[in-house]
């Protein structure tokens, strides 16, 4: 019985080996692949380029400022955003609120209470884009005039 048991786990090891090897061959292959992509087609397969699905999932109007309001602010029910941001409708609110939720940078948790009460908070994902959007937000602060003065000459151009 041991010695049927050595086999099986030899072959046990033998066998995930091989699909280890089968799966690092892949990943190379891969990379292999997109180092052959020309530069025009390297941003082309939303799939496959990270700018995209950025931008695709939450470089948008609302959500940067809602990831931003909700790292300084902490812990936030859904009426204390919508005050924080005065100007988005509550049904654009939710839904960008769920999208944040999906992508797994926001965490929402519904208190089984009447009347229900939901809060949101930042993921320790959404909390690894801060420093990222702190950044850009600096970056509009130092360049507020220049891009407002070209803004302004294409107007009266």
């Amino acid at each position: 019985m041991q010695q049927q048991f050595n086999i099986n786990a030899n072959y046990c090891v033998s066998v995930r080996y091989s699909y280890v090897c089968s799966k690092i061959t892949e990943l190379l292959l891969n990379v292999r692949q997109m180092e052959n992509v020309k530069k025009s087609e390297k941003y082309s397969c939303v799939a496959t380029c990270p700018m995209r699905n950025v931008i695709a999932h939450f470089a948008n109007k609302w959500s940067m400022l809602l990831l931003v309001i909700l790292d300084e602010f902490g812990v936030m029910r859904f009426n204390e955003l919508s005050r924080a941001i005065p100007d988005i409708s509550p049904k654009v609110l939710s839904g960008h609120l769920k999208t944040l939720e999906a992508i797994g940078l926001v965490r929402r948790v519904l208190y089984a209470e009447v009347p229900p009460r939901v809060e949101y908070d930042l993921t320790e994902l959404g909390m690894t884009l801060i420093p990222i959007l702190n950044e850009l937000s600096e970056w509009g602060r130092e360049h507020l005039e220049d891009v407002s003065g070209n803004l302004a000459k294409k107007v009266v151009d």
